[in-house]
């Protein structure tokens, strides 16, 4: 799904006693995990992330600490939004395009208007780091309803892929 142009982004409405700051490096480590694991728990795809394989991406040479951000809840991080910009996804989409590699939210924080107000803060960090628009992949078989989520704020489809899978033993 796409969004352009990042030009017209709305404001975000921030739930009150919400915060939505930049990821803090070492800081927010260990609870964004635990907030992507929790959020995702119930996905049937998906794989929990352990402390060790973190770093992976923290370390990749796409992070970049203005382009993540953090929602918290006191001092509980409660969602988190992880995009980044890379030089070989710009030639190949043809244009300054970031990627919007996950958001995610702690179920007991959902629909709450955390996660827009994570990806529309999100995506005003791409749109100051120079991209004309943002793309993401979602399953459209999402439990939580995300491809519809992400029209509502504007996204559009642009691609379908079909994946097929079989488990290994």
């Amino acid at each position: 799904m796409i969004y352009e142009p990042l030009a017209s982004l709305p404001f975000p409405a921030i739930p009150p006693a919400i915060e939505v700051r930049t990821y803090a490096k070492g800081r927010d480590d260990t609870a964004a995990l635990r907030t992507l694991n929790e959020a995702f728990a119930e996905d049937w795809e998906y794989t929990p992330v352990t402390r060790e394989d973190w770093p992976a991406w923290l370390d990749s040479p796409e992070w970049r600490p203005d382009l993540n951000v953090v929602a918290v809840d006191g001092e509980e991080v409660v969602g988190v939004c992880l995009c980044l910009i890379s030089e070989e996804r710009i030639k190949w989409m043809g244009r300054r395009d970031g990627y919007v590699d996950t958001l995610c939210v702690r179920p007991s924080f959902q629909r709450r208007g955390v996660g827009r107000a994570l990806l529309l803060s999100a995506l005003e960090a791409l749109r100051t780091a120079g991209m004309v628009s943002a793309t993401l992949d979602t399953d459209e078989d999402n439990p939580t309803q995300a491809p519809r989520f992400y029209q509502q704020l504007g996204f559009r489809e642009i691609w379908r892929w079909v994946a097929y899978g079989t488990e290994l033993r």
